[in-house]
């Protein structure tokens, strides 16, 4: 590579990680964020930022040092970069900041990944208690018991359909918590309790 295109390859491989490490900045800077302690999806996505900057802080150094060498050797072959290296060196200043600041936020919010987490598990065990009153539900439903005609039985099964894809989406955004906050096996119940409530539904469905 060289020439034009190494410039225009240098050029925009500095704006990606300027713009990466400002992006990662605001995204861990709790300094000037609202209500991030109760907020838990604020919350998590600091930890996720976080766990960012400690994946591609070897990868952001290395690629700032092998920009700094290439343009110094560029350099000594008469042609002018030192604004591309003074621009270099404020970046690698500013990826070294950045991973300061992750440590310090890290431990500030240690003590409410805790406090959140806790409660998160226990919200998603009586999330799971609920679908189990739910899927007992069912059985006394009148389209079960075959109270009423094909239409208001496919209808009342529609609806149960719907409130089953609620319940879906709550157990997606729980899955997700459960796995951020370090106990995977939080949501296995519930999960079997939707397969075994579609399950159900479907055959239901036939019957009519």
């Amino acid at each position: 590579m060289e020439g034009r295109s190494l410039q225009e390859y240098i050029n925009k491989n500095l704006a990606e990680i300027s713009k990466y490490l400002e992006q990662t900045k605001t995204a861990v800077f709790i300094k000037e964020m609202e209500n991030w302690e109760q907020d838990v999806d604020k919350l998590l996505d600091i930890k996720k930022n976080l766990s960012k900057i400690n994946q591609n802080k070897d990868e952001i150094y290395l690629k700032l040092d092998m920009i700094d060498q290439t343009l110094r050797h560029m350099e000594e072959m008469n042609q002018s970069k030192g604004k591309e290296i003074k621009r270099c060196g404020e970046l690698k200043k500013d990826q070294k900041s950045l991973y300061q600041i992750g440590v310090t936020v890290k431990k500030d919010i240690t003590p409410f990944i805790k406090i959140q987490g806790d409660e998160q598990k226990k919200i998603i065990g009586k999330f799971e208690e609920d679908l189990k009153t739910f899927q007992k539900s069912l059985r006394n439903v009148a389209f079960v018991k075959y109270y009423t005609g094909v239409e208001k039985s496919l209808e009342l099964v529609q609806e149960t359909k719907d409130t089953i894809t609620e319940h879906e989406a709550a157990l997606v955004k729980y899955t997700y918590y459960s796995q951020m906050f370090g106990f995977p096996d939080a949501v296995e119940g519930s999960q079997k309790t939707i397969e075994n409530v579609n399950s159900f539904i479907t055959v239901i469905e036939k019957l009519w």
